[in-house]
This record gives structure tokens, sequence and C-alpha cells, in this order.
């Protein structure tokens, strides 16, 4: 397959450029053949730069095998990141709280919830710990993704408390209208499990609501990320009944796809 860079030469500029450039047509098993190419060549390097660069593409790997249910990829890889996080001496720093993060949502997805929870805790711990700055997209992501798992163990009240802290955050970011739109559709979840369907349904309507008004904003780019959350949006607005928009989400996202894929 078509690399970007020759063996040995590991620069991860243009190894995630070439990632991107698969990610971005929605080619999720390019993607993984790519990064998976180079972490067979970095695998047994002793260079620090190198392991620097493995740890990058590793990262990358474990959400690429979370989103392709490939639960024994995804453990492999993150034993690997735990390894590599020890020898590049990333203790106490917002790398290894985002590795946790990243590593934890994986166990979530595969329902191991009490990995989930110690890994998602270890990330906030980082951050109580060492104080830092928390008005940030990668902590609001760790707030999401925490109160996703929460959810799985009824802690419902501080899951809400999560989400709403995470859209906080977000507002106050630039260019993270879609995670809130995302985060609108989280805590629709939550009202369903919290209180049930029934009673819960003028909330959720809501919530789904704000969740398209976002959607439809017309300054949005429609990019691959754009084109990825309206394909996870439209299975939530198939759920519950919005069977049309649904159908409107996922062809937006085709279209995105395919148009880069014609480029």
């Amino acid at each position: 397959m078509e690399t970007c860079c020759q063996n040995n030469t590991a620069s991860i500029e243009r190894i995630m450029n070439k990632y991107d450039e698969y990610i971005n047509k929605g080619d999720l098993n390019a993607a993984t053949h790519h990064l998976e190419f180079w972490e067979k060549e970095l695998i047994n390097s002793k260079n620090t730069f190198d392991k620097r660069n493995l740890f990058s593409i590793c990262n990358e790997l474990v959400g690429i095998y979370r989103q392709t249910n490939n639960k024994d990829k995804a453990y492999d890889i993150s034993k690997l990141l735990l390894k590599l996080a020890s020898e590049l001496e990333l203790d106490n720093t917002i790398t290894l709280a985002t590795m946790y993060t990243n590593i934890a949502t994986s166990y979530k997805v595969f329902n191991d919830f009490d990995l989930a929870i110690n890994y998602y805790k270890a990330a906030l711990h980082i951050y109580e710990k060492c104080e830092f700055d928390k008005n940030t997209y990668k902590y609001a992501s760790l707030l999401n993704n925490y109160a996703l798992a929460l959810l799985d163990i009824k802690d419902y009240k501080t899951a809400n408390d999560y989400f709403y802290n995470a859209i906080d955050i977000l507002t106050n970011i630039k260019n993270c209208d879609i995670e809130i739109a995302m985060t609108y559709l989280n805590i629709a979840t939550l009202k369903e499990l919290e209180l049930g369907l029934m009673d819960a349904e003028k909330e959720i309507d809501i919530l789904l609501d704000k969740a398209k008004a976002i959607l439809e904003d017309k300054t949005l780019e429609h990019n691959s990320y754009y084109a990825y959350s309206c394909n996870k949006a439209a299975s939530v607005f198939s759920y519950y009944g919005y069977f049309l928009y649904a159908k409107e989400l996922k062809e937006r996202s085709d279209e995105i796809y395919a148009r880069a894929r014609s480029l």
C-alpha cells in the first residue's frame, strides 16, 4: 500500500497528514492499515523520538479500533500505550491524562465499566493534582466521556453535572459547536435512563431541538468531523422517532465523504 515516507524515516507530521487524508474520505480501512504499517516500523526502535511518534500513532489506533469494534486490538494497543507512557516518563502530564481518557473510552465501549471508571478517575486526578487549566477542549472531552460511563453505573446526578460542565467549557472555546450538539444528545439519553421515556419526552424533545439547531447552523464547516458527527447523531434522532431528519443527516454525511473521495 502507499505510505507517506520511506522505511525508518518516520515524520509524525507526514504520517498524520496521510492518516487525515484517509479519515477525510471516510476510509477507515486505509487509515488503519496506514497506522499499523508505521506501528510495525517503529515498535522495536530504542530511539526516544521514534517512541514518541509511536505513542502518537497508538493513541490514534485506540480510537480506530474502538470505531471498528476490534476489542482485542484495542486492548493490545492500550497495553502498549501504557508501556510507552512509562518509558517516556509522562507522569502527571496532560498527555497522560488524555491517554487515560482514550483508553477509558475503549473500555467503556467494550463494557468493561470498572476499568473505564478507574482510568477516567486517573485522568481527573492528574488535572486536580497538577492544577492544570480546565477550560480546554481536552478537559471537556474527559468530562463528556466520563459522564457517558457514569450512565452505565446509574450515577445520573454526577453524569448530568459533568455534561453541563462540559457545555459551559465548550461554549467559551471557538469551533466547538458540534461537540455541544453531541453533548445535548448525550443528555437526552441520560434523561430517558433517569426518568423513563414517557416522563422525559418533553425534555428530550427540547434537547434534540437544541442539537438540531446547532447541526443546521450554516456557518459550520461541512468537513469529515461534521460528517462523522452527523452519522452519530442520525442514530440518536432515529431512535427518538425523527426518522426523516436522521435520514437527512445520514445522506449529508455520505455526501461529504463521497465528495472528499472524488478529489
